[in-house]
């Protein structure tokens, strides 16, 4: 989106106006990130985004990553013992 002639990402331009400001980044460190608690990368609702750093943004980033794979293998182990996973 554009505002006041400025590009930015929907939800940080929503957790600004709504929440708080946020920390721009440098050359040599990336500033404040907003992290999705619901994990919805699409929303803008205040009460699911929560400023963090970019490195703790990152890190949980990889670890919900790890969790959906693990996830998945478990559902396919479940599948081959001819049974359905629970949603």
């Amino acid at each position: 989106m554009s505002w006041k002639g400025r590009v930015d990402i929907v939800y940080r331009h929503v957790y600004r106006e709504m929440v708080g400001p946020l920390i721009r980044g440098t050359r040599y460190d990336r500033g404040e990130s907003v992290d999705h608690l619901c994990l919805n990368e699409h929303c803008v609702n205040p009460d699911h985004l929560q400023k963090v750093t970019a490195r703790e943004n990152t890190k949980r980033m990889h670890a919900h990553t790890a969790l959906r794979a693990r996830i998945s293998r478990l559902e396919s182990q479940i599948r081959e013992l001819g049974q359905e996973p629970v949603s």
